[in-house]
């Protein structure tokens, strides 16, 4: 986990208990620096706040608040200008007697009201860091039709080092499939496909971590297709497949608050597979939330 706290640009994901909030404004990111922690019941949380744009612009009156909350200092004048080249970054010290609030920045951006909501609660700092499963769902016959529009995707997010598998002696070696579609339930029931989603296809070579075999991004109604050849070894003759679903792109990325990190949900292995023609079917998020 990288260690930062983070609001996204323009479209920005925020769960806890109170429901999802959405934060939709100028082009501002705000991100609490450090290691992830929460806030406690009467003791000050003081940190260091980073505030990047997408141009030049002038913030009028930053400030905390929320219910329960109070600003105990914020080091920024009453008037402020941010260039896209030099981020802001500012310390601050907070106080609440009920972390399960939210915290609210507010300012106003060239004269636009914006609002950034943080959620500190122990709960939802401590679920950041878990790494969420897939569940199978029913396919069903009310998928709208892709387009040419529709049908390209955007780039699977750039990978992270991942260990490397010796060579192989290539008798097994071959063309593997994987293929399925990526899906989401909608607050009125509607399960529908998840856009722009990367999938990781991985060797889990457990206990010494996984290797990534390819990479791929869902179009716009959630669906994947990738082929990667297989070379097994001496010691790995067979792949251990399992795939890893992150809400990110070459252009976008969903973030919780509390991490830069995408979300993240794990497929089961599927161990030693000796076929060609991996259907993984219809998946989503087994926590609906």
């Amino acid at each position: 986990m990288r260690k930062l706290f983070c609001f996204l640009v323009t479209a920005v994901a925020l769960l806890g208990a109170g429901g999802t909030r959405a934060d939709i404004g100028p082009p501002v990111t705000v991100r609490i620096l450090g290691e992830p922690r929460a806030a406690e019941p009467g003791v000050p949380f003081v940190g260091r706040l980073e505030i990047t744009t997408g141009g030049r612009l002038v913030l009028d009156d930053l400030k905390f608040g929320g219910e329960g909350w109070d600003q105990l200092s914020l080091a920024v004048a009453p008037q402020v200008s941010v260039d896209k080249s030099r981020p802001l970054v500012l310390d601050f010290s907070v106080v609440t007697d009920d972390p399960g609030q939210w915290l609210e920045l507010t300012c106003a951006v060239d004269g636009i009201p914006v609002v950034r909501h943080f959620d500190l609660s122990a709960a939802t700092i401590a679920g950041l860091q878990t790494v969420g499963t897939t569940s199978s769902v029913t396919p069903t016959d009310d998928v709208m039709p892709l387009t040419d529009e529709t049908r390209v995707s955007p780039q699977p997010a750039v990978s992270e080092p991942t260990a490397k598998r010796e060579p192989g002696a290539g008798e097994k070696s071959r063309s593997i499939r994987v293929h399925g579609r990526f899906t989401y339930q909608r607050t009125d029931g509607w399960t529908i496909g998840a856009d722009g989603v990367t999938v990781r296809v991985f060797d889990d070579n457990s206990p010494l971590g996984s290797t990534e075999l390819a990479a791929v991004a869902t179009n716009a109604q959630g669906w994947y297709d990738v082929t990667f050849t297989w070379n097994g070894g001496l010691f790995d003759s067979e792949p251990d497949l399992h795939l890893g679903f992150e809400t990110s792109n070459t252009r976008v990325t969903v973030a919780a608050v509390g991490s830069v990190n995408p979300y993240i949900w794990k497929t089961a292995t599927s161990w030693d597979y000796t076929g060609s023609d991996k259907d993984y079917g219809w998946l989503q998020p087994s926590d609906i939330n």
